[in-house]
């Protein structure tokens, strides 16, 4: 039975996240027993590759970062315990999941977001930290790219008891806004909506008032849009849900898309979103002379090299990238 509903274990959790984020290299020993561990329960050539991965992790604890901590966020935690109820009544082979089918999940309680990851665990809050880093749900290490980001601020926690142990499943995100009235009450930032209809109605070809995604997602990559306007495309992308294939996109619902997306440019909550649209590095946290490039391709400006190098001489600390606080006073003029 799925007991999703612990708040005393979803706070401890989210202590324990918390605490390595505040300070990675405090947790050296424990992935140091943890390596210890895994070399003891039974001497084979695949626990020896774990064994050796998570050493090399520990090694590098020392040069991690801190690291901005997570907060609790409703609409994430309901996102999170509908997986977890799916999970209990069909356990997965794979955890993975699309960025597309996390966005699906997540829209149904939050909106702004543009960073979206999801983890899979299970065991006890001791080892948390450690076991995530070499998680036999995630073979590709997503888990320990997610962690050691400073893209994630919010994060939505759900835990079940499962085979006499703790199942928890987490939704990391960098700004959300829970969802409290439908779409027909969505207040959008954009002052005039003429340019995304004239966008609408380009891509509407049979003028029924309705996009098909996936034909829409063929034909973009079908003429390089998804190499020349990358953003835009995974934006689109977004609407590849099983809802809009079976109804079709409505204007409404593409004109939402976008503002939920790219949000309000005026505030620094939506400079951030546009910020971490375009940094090359999600761990670097940076924007370099390429991605300004790249950003102002994307908003209808050329830039050259010699004028993306001027913007970062002139406004960055360290003559190389960007920081968000620097990009937010070019664009804010602070």
């Amino acid at each position: 039975m799925a007991d999703s509903n612990n708040t005393e274990d979803i706070n401890h959790t989210l202590e324990e996240l918390n605490k390595f984020r505040h300070d990675p290299f405090s947790y050296q020993k424990q992935f140091e027993t943890q390596v210890k561990a895994i070399r003891r329960i039974k001497k084979n050539s695949a626990n020896e590759e774990l064994a050796k991965e998570l050493e090399t992790v520990t090694n590098s604890l020392s040069t991690l970062p801190k690291f901005s901590p997570y907060q609790l966020d409703k609409g994430l935690n309901k996102a999170a315990q509908e997986e977890i109820e799916k999970i209990m009544k069909n356990p997965p082979k794979n955890a993975h999941k699309s960025y597309h089918e996390i966005v699906e999940l997540v829209n149904k309680y939050c909106c702004k977001f543009t960073k979206l990851s999801m983890i899979l665990d299970h065991g006890s809050l001791d080892s948390l930290v450690s076991r995530l880093f070499i998680s036999n749900y995630d073979p590709s290490r997503h888990n320990k790219e997610s962690i050691i980001s400073n893209n994630y601020f919010q994060v939505g926690i759900a835990t079940a008891y499962f085979n006499d142990d703790i199942l928890r499943v987490f939704i990391l995100a960098d700004f959300v806004e829970d969802i409290s009235h439908d779409q027909a009450d969505h207040e959008f930032y954009f002052d005039d909506l003429s340019d995304l209809k004239r966008a609408f109605d380009y891509f509407d070809v049979n003028k029924s008032g309705l996009l098909d995604a996936k034909e829409l997602k063929s034909c973009l990559r079908a003429v390089g849009y998804d190499q020349d306007n990358p953003v835009i495309f995974n934006l689109i992308c977004s609407l590849d849900t099983e809802a809009n294939n079976e109804k079709g996109i409505d204007f409404k619902t593409f004109a939402i898309a976008f503002d939920r997306t790219l949000g309000n440019d005026r505030t620094k909550e939506g400079l951030f979103k546009l910020f971490t649209l375009f940094i090359d590095n999600p761990h670097q946290f940076v924007l370099s002379e390429s991605s300004i490039r790249r950003l102002c391709k994307e908003v209808g400006e050329k830039l050259s090299e010699n004028e993306a190098k001027e913007i970062i001489d002139r406004a960055s600390s360290n003559g190389k990238e960007l920081e968000f606080d620097e990009f937010y006073l070019i664009m804010t003029g602070a």
